[in-house]
């Protein structure tokens, strides 16, 4: 397994493996982008929402 891409997230590091792909249908991969999407915007939303706390976004 070798990390092909890694991104931050509201002081959380996600990172996409190579083998994230291997052996699975093609339905599985659309639901595990899916899933990754959905983790990811709930990240960002909690992180607009901590900022607009702090009166750091308009």
């Amino acid at each position: 397994m070798a990390v092909v891409k890694t991104y931050q997230f509201d002081g959380k590091t996600v990172q996409m493996a190579d083998d994230f792909y291997r052996d699975v249908s093609k339905e599985e991969i659309l639901q595990r982008i899916r899933q990754f999407q959905e983790a990811a915007g709930a990240l960002l939303y909690r992180q607009q929402k901590a900022m607009e706390g702090k009166g750091t976004v308009g």
